[in-house]
């Protein structure tokens, strides 16, 4: 098989200046750098993907939690009892009774 000239080139290159302390620790230092960046972004990536998923599970549970209370809303305007009410939503009678009068504050 016949020699690269370059490639032997590169490689005595290479040989030459892996036997200097100095270059082999900028070397070093240079890849630490790069593997330092790359976590950086790494780290940032896993951020935004836990806060996309915070942000949408709160939505969520405060969408559910809208939904709950027009729920609600409609049952008192259809004059069912508070217990009847608390056993179908499973919030307490005090919790209705809140709710009732916050929506009617608004």
């Amino acid at each position: 098989m016949k020699e690269d000239p370059v490639l032997k080139e590169a490689f005595e290159k290479w040989d030459e200046l892996s036997q200097d302390p100095n270059t082999m620790f900028a070397y070093e230092m240079r890849r630490k750098q790069v593997f330092d960046e790359h976590a950086k972004v790494r780290e940032a990536e896993i951020r935004m993907q836990r806060a996309e998923a915070k942000a949408l599970a709160e939505g969520t549970a405060r969408g559910m939690d809208e939904g709950k209370a027009e729920i609600i809303r409609a049952m008192l305007r259809n004059n069912l009892k508070l217990e009847q009410i608390s056993e179908i939503t499973g919030l307490s009678v005090a919790e209705i009774e809140s709710l009732d009068k916050t929506l009617r504050d608004k």
